[in-house]
């Protein structure tokens, strides 16, 4: 049996911080685009304590690129969702 790897994972911190920025939101947004019957399979979401990268907004970490990126709207994720990885 084959295993491949999502193509996206995410992983999200969920800090106190974060809260207060709408980490719950991105979460969210990223949870539904992985009920899209085309992404369901590519994308993959970790949310995790405090990554201890505070202040200017949401850290989402791009995996296995270890990018990392600030949302400070939820729907900003909607553009990182559609990066390849890699990028």
């Amino acid at each position: 049996m084959d295993y491949s790897p999502p193509a996206k994972m995410f992983k999200v911190c969920s800090g106190p911080g974060c809260k207060a920025w709408d980490c719950e939101k991105i979460l969210a947004l990223i949870r539904e685009s992985m009920n899209q019957p085309n992404d369901s399979k590519e994308t993959c979401v970790f949310p995790v304590s405090c990554m201890n990268k505070c202040g200017g907004g949401v850290s989402v970490e791009m995996l296995p690129s270890k990018k990392s990126v600030k949302l400070r709207e939820p729907n900003e994720i909607l553009k990182v969702l559609n990066l390849k990885q890699g990028m």
